[in-house]
């Protein structure tokens, strides 16, 4: 039974990040300058981790998502970026 909830919980993390991978490629072609600099904020964040946030790995993706919430309460720029936030 908890073999299975894991997979469930690893598939629905997936499900999440895989758009979130496409998202922010779609951001660097964006003619909206805001936009280029915001994804480029997040990808400082998240290139660390090069092809390891890819992976369909229940400890990887944790760490991924642990790192980015805290990003997001430690940092102002990531947050603005994140949020498209403006002064």
């Amino acid at each position: 039974m908890l073999s299975i909830e894991n997979n469930k919980l690893k598939r629905m993390r997936n499900d999440y990040l895989l758009p979130l991978r496409l998202r922010l490629e779609s951001y660097l072609l964006s003619p909206i300058l805001v936009e280029r600099n915001a994804v480029a904020e997040i990808q400082c964040i998240i290139e660390p981790y090069g092809r390891e946030y890819y992976v369909a790995s229940i400890v990887s993706q944790k760490r991924l998502a642990d790192d980015l919430k805290e990003s997001l309460m430690q940092n102002k720029a990531f947050k603005e970026a994140v949020l498209h936030e403006t002064h």
